[in-house]
């Protein structure tokens, strides 16, 4: 009998020795329902095919949800895709295709901006090809609707990396691409966020499986992904993902360690990361260096402002980014915190996550902020089956990651509302330079997808317990009774909110709006919610079979979602924003070279509209722009309407919504709603000048330039070297032609008897090199923000280039980490192949 015993004891340390080497760093024994870790047997071709079909089903619902954008002619609406995004992706667009090339600089607003250092977009993410494969309009839209797709296979992915099965897998996916938090960005036009978010699960699946499986593909996979991260041209959310892979990491860590693998992990891990930032170099580079010199945002910003649009509604071509906007661009230092917490998720919004129209969106919302665009649920059905996966996991290690995303999302996307943004903000590197902390609700989303699904797993042909029925039981008391309470106890919780929140008076057409939807809401949820658990309670009674049972059970998550989803997707017509109307008729007959001054009140003309039509704007909506351009046309460009500074800026027609006296301005065109002027004192985009003085700081030059005395016409304003004392006016016989202007070139003729500066109206910046007569001479910034060539007398051809040799060392970095890539994946699956062949 003892030795009967003590067989059984040594064949159970067996079984528990297996059991751990399966299921890596779990010690104990999993629960008896809860889903497996991996699959303990390889794949058969009929296995696969099913892969296949899974993602065939995935496409069909995308077709489905968008099908007034693919079977029309019409674009995805989105809030800032129309003003702004659009316009810079036009004139990438029509630059490729007409030289082949990605432009380097943008002349179309703010007298200049360059494109890859100041982040226009996602230049270098590949499915940017799309731009010249079809019409603008369809590419924005279908490069959406792509990562729509593709959140849900990389879910999928992931789940079946996880270990799930095929079924359940497909939920989780569906749930993932159908989230409210999702698909509402389209409807602000956030398409990077949206590509981060369709990532993200890839990233996670493949440092899991180098983490399995530690070697040169799977590093160099991993590495490839986040690489994509840094290209999507979103350097906010590809930071907070980095947070999420880096919390995955060090939870895993135990595994690892007691499996043995660390060391070699930690190796491999290394070298994903220098993969991944070599290819992000292309955009990281510039960028950082941009940012860190020449963006207004150099001093930072303060901790308010860090938290604005938290929990409601910025990459990597990093290397030139970076460089300008710490020099040049206005976040230069960071943003402060008051800053960093404006737009924050509040207590009250939390209930939003299992009911999206509590606190409301677009006309319904109350909250707050000044308005919502979006959403921040990761769906409610997927939400209350994620809060059953959070309590049946939360003895399982190896679910660890997924538990405390789960958890840290929300309360950081509080903002101000908890001590961890504050210690966060303060005390991690980089941390200083976000605002909108509620954008981090994609790892939110992500790990609810996760836990709901390997809930629906562990019910699925598997005998319920009592823990298990008293789990179910409890779910559906709180889906009861979060039911009574908001919406019989709606009017006790406004309430509640009023004793915290005084600015909801006025709003009482918004609460009724978000009543109203509540109450639907809720509904929705009792139903789905109630059926789905009773489902799952009767699963293994065999009284549904698992592919109809899981259908319904998407079929409810597919309706509590798209529920609100939907009201986020909307289409317009390029002809219906895209319109020349008899005013940009008008202007566009002049041959001149000039820039206007949109002052219409229209949201199009102010933000981005004109250069649309190929007329260049002085002022404009751009985030990232140039420092010293911000210094000289004042805040709210209002500089910008000195006679003087309009000179200096090359402004020629002012475009207004009312008649206004300006003695500088002649009325020329009325045309009802809106008036064109004309600049009394217009001076031609380059010229030459025999005067100048040297200043000490920027503003002393604004200063002098604002004086009435002041001829921009014969003087400007050096910031260093020596003056120029000359005459002020035009020499006899001198000329000055420009040949050619094109995005980061421009080709002058000058004829000059005096030594002098050649003016020209565009913004500075020290990667702006000249050459005259096919010599290199230096570029000198002058009137605060504009570029002048000394010359001396004779016939001169005058070049100047954009030339950023951080992009240019950021392109070969990126190149080299892509053929990397390539070449370790071709590597490992030959090797691979060899294996299975001598087994």
């Amino acid at each position: 009998m003892k030795e009967h015993k003590e067989g059984r004891s040594k064949q159970r340390r067996k079984v528990r020795v297996r059991r751990e080497r399966k299921g890596g760093d779990a010690g104990t024994k999993p629960p008896r329902d809860a889903a497996p870790v991996e699959r303990s047997k390889p794949d058969t071709g009929r296995d696969r095919r099913w892969d296949w079909i899974a993602l065939g089903v995935l496409a069909v619902i995308v077709i489905v949800i968008f099908s007034g954008f693919i079977f029309t002619d019409k674009m995805l609406f989105g809030t800032d895709m129309i003003p702004m995004g659009y316009m810079m992706r036009k004139a990438v667009a029509d630059h490729w295709r007409a030289d082949g090339t990605i432009p380097v600089w943008n002349p179309y607003i703010l007298c200049g901006l360059p494109v890859v250092d100041a982040m226009h977009g996602d230049l270098f993410y590949p499915v940017s090809a799309f731009y010249v494969l079809m019409p603008l309009h369809k590419a924005l839209g279908y490069k959406l609707i792509l990562h729509v797709w593709l959140a849900g296979v990389t879910m999928y992915f992931l789940l079946r990396t996880l270990g799930l099965r095929r079924r359940s897998s497909l939920v989780g996916g569906i749930a993932y691409m159908v989230a409210p938090y999702f698909l509402s960005l389209t409807y602000a036009g956030h398409d990077g966020k949206m590509f981060v978010t369709a990532l993200f699960p890839l990233c996670i699946a493949l440092l899991e499986r180098l983490l399995r499986r530690p070697g040169l593909m799977y590093s160099a996979l991993f590495g490839g992904s986040v690489g994509l991260l840094l290209l999507t041209a979103h350097p906010q959310m590809a930071y907070f993902a980095s947070w999420g892979l880096g919390i995955y990491l060090v939870l895993n860590i135990p595994r690892l360690f007691k499996n043995g693998t660390l060391a070699r992990c930690v190796g491999f891990l290394l070298i994903a990361v220098i993969v991944g930032i070599g290819i992000g170099c292309v955009q990281l580079l510039p960028t950082y260096f941009y940012t860190t010199n020449y963006s207004p945002r150099t001093g930072g910003v303060d901790f308010d402002f860090a938290t604005s649009w938290s929990l409601h509604p910025e990459e990597i071509q990093l290397l030139p980014t970076y460089f300008y906007t710490t020099n040049y661009s206005p976040r230069t230092g960071g943003v402060d915190f008051d800053f960093a917490t404006s737009w924050s998720l509040h207590p009250e919004e939390i209930v939003s996550l299992l009911y999206p129209s509590f606190v409301g969106y677009n006309d319904s919302y109350w909250g707050r902020n000044p308005f919502k665009l979006n959403a921040e649920s990761p769906g409610p059905l997927i939400l209350l089956l994620a809060i059953g996966g959070f309590i049946l996991l939360l003895r399982r290690r190896e679910m660890l990651p997924w538990l405390v995303l789960f958890i840290f999302c929300p309360i950081y996307a509080l903002g101000a509302h908890t001590p961890l943004f504050k210690a966060i903000f303060y005390g991690v590197p980089g941390a200083k330079f976000l605002r909108a902390p509620s954008i981090i609700m994609f790892m939110f989303s992500c790990s609810a997808s996760v836990l709901a699904a390997f809930f629906i797993d562990s019910r699925l042909n598997r005998k319920m317990n009592n823990s298990g029925r008293r789990l179910i039981t409890g779910l559906i008391i709180f889906v009861v009774f979060a039911t009574i309470v908001f919406t019989a106890g709606r009017g006790a919780l406004l309430d509640v909110c009023r004793n915290f929140y005084t600015g909801m008076e006025g709003k009482a057409g918004a609460m009724a709006l978000a009543g109203r939807a509540l109450n639907i809401d809720a509904v929705l949820l009792l139903v789905f919610g109630g059926l789905t658990l009773v489902l799952i309670h009767t699963a293994y009674a065999r009284r549904w079979r698992g592919a109809l049972w899981l259908g319904i059970i998407s079929a409810g998550i597919l309706v509590t979602s798209l529920s609100h989803s939907l009201r986020f997707i909307d289409y317009i017509g390029v002809g219906e924003f895209q319109r020349m109307d008899p005013m940009i008729e008008y202007i566009s007959e002049d041959d001149d070279t000039f820039r206007t001054l949109p002052v219409t009140g229209s949201s199009f003309y102010n933000r981005n509209y004109l250069p649309l039509f190929g007329l260049e704007t002085a002022n404009g909506f751009y985030d990232n722009r140039i420092r010293y351009y911000d210094t000289l046309s004042g805040e709210g460009f209002q500089n910008l309407f000195h006679t003087n500074i309009m000179g200096i800026t090359n402004i020629k027609y002012i475009l207004t919504g009312q008649r206004v006296e300006h003695p500088g301005l002649a009325l020329r065109r009325d045309f009802g709603q809106a008036f064109v002027y004309e600049n009394r004192g217009f001076l031609p985009r380059a010229f030459l000048v025999h005067n100048a003085v040297v200043v000490p700081d920027d503003s002393a030059a604004v200063d002098i330039m604002m004086q009435p005395d002041f001829d921009p016409s014969g003087t400007i304003v050096l910031h260093g070297g020596e003056p120029l004392e000359g005459d002020s006016t035009a020499a006899a016989g001198e000329t000055v032609t420009i040949e050619r202007e094109e995005p980061g070139e421009v080709v002058i003729r000058a004829t000059v008897t005096s030594p002098g500066y050649l003016f020209y109206s565009g913004n500075y910046l020290p990667y702006w090199k000249a050459y005259v007569d096919g010599g290199e001479v230096p570029v000198v910034r002058c009137d605060v923000a504009m570029r002048a060539v000394y010359l001396d007398p004779g016939d001169h051809t005058i070049e100047m280039r954009y030339v950023s040799r951080w992009y240019r060392t950021g392109a070969v970095v990126c190149l080299i980490s892509c053929l990397f890539v390539g070449l370790s994946v071709l590597v490992g699956l030959k090797l691979g192949k060899g294996r299975s062949r001598r087994a």
